[in-house]
């Protein structure tokens, strides 16, 4: 699974992570929780109002659903989705779209969430 989360610091558990995307979750930032695959498993309700959707609408969409047009490239969303494997972070300012295809920049940041044998 992977967390859309800004997180700032050094190495951290997955416990740890856990409980801050609660926290996160409930200060009202837009979360999103994927497989390892990039399909969505659930959203919080920022997330839900950021992009103007309903959860019933979305779950199991694709990550590349919600990356602007002419920057959802299918190699690039393939090599993202690869380095996520390998437990490599990813972050920085993205273009995204909204349900009505309206464009916005977002800071956003995808974390792998291993257990201890990797998975």
């Amino acid at each position: 699974m992977l967390d859309w989360v800004e997180e700032r610091g050094a190495a951290v558990s997955r416990a740890q992570r856990l409980s801050r995307s609660v926290l996160d979750a409930r200060r009202g930032r837009a979360m999103a929780w994927f497989c390892a695959q990039g399909r969505l498993i659930e959203a919080n309700g920022a997330f839900l109002s950021l992009y103007g959707y309903r959860m019933a609408e979305i779950r199991g969409a694709h990550h590349g659903a919600f990356v602007a047009p002419e920057t959802n490239g299918e190699r690039r969303l393939a090599r993202l989705w690869r380095s996520l494997a390998l437990g490599l972070p990813h972050h920085g300012e993205v273009d995204r779209i909204d349900s009505d295809g309206h464009g916005f920049a977002a800071l956003e940041r995808l974390e792998p969430l291993v257990d201890r044998t990797g998975a």
